[in-house]
């Protein structure tokens, strides 16, 4: 073994070498030979066959937890989807920490999240509330709904065969009907 080489100090008044670390690197004459001709010649014996190296895990990889923040997230969006929390309400902290069984803290965190993909304004002073669409948003997700039913009935004509159905399934065609209290 040789030991690493010195290097030239900086902080020295007189540039002494000094050794700043105490590490060997190996010379390649130093390393020992491996394999089964070598452990025959040191112990005159065969060694133990190796094991197979470990192949894939035959288990998934282990669920980490969510955060608390993200499950509140979750679960506000799913109360906000769903219509229980109505566009236009004011969602109290202290309210909904007792609804969902959690401290205020994630609850604001949460909230900062949906404020952030648009599900909740939040105004300083006042609190957050349930965003409500305006004329314009509607207008521009009518717009954007059209381009793409537009592009999927043009997608599906074009890739439509004889073997498809031409009408689609019913229960399709049963959400399609307007209830029969509609229009009388």
């Amino acid at each position: 073994m040789v030991p690493h080489p010195t290097t030239r100090c900086s902080s020295s008044p007189h540039g002494r070498r000094v050794s700043r670390a105490r590490t060997f690197l190996p010379r390649h004459d130093d390393v020992p030979p491996s394999g089964d001709a070598a452990d025959r010649a040191r112990t005159g014996r065969a060694a133990p066959p190796r094991p197979d190296p470990p192949s894939k895990p035959a288990a998934a990889k282990i669920a980490r937890p969510v955060p608390l923040r993200e499950s509140v997230f979750e679960a506000l969006l799913e109360l906000i989807i769903s219509g229980s929390l109505r566009p236009g309400r004011h969602l109290a902290e202290s309210e909904l920490a007792e609804m969902l069984g959690v401290s205020r803290q994630p609850i604001r965190e949460a909230l900062q999240l949906l404020s952030g993909e648009g599900w909740v304004d939040l105004f300083p002073g006042h609190g957050a509330f349930v965003h409500a669409l305006t004329a314009k948003e509607a207008d521009q997700l009518l717009a954007v709904r059209t381009l793409l039913e537009a592009e999927a009935a043009r997608l599906a004509a074009r890739n439509h065969t004889e073997e498809e159905p031409a009408q689609p399934p019913p229960s399709r065609r049963r959400r399609r009907r307007a209830p029969a209290s509609f229009g009388s």
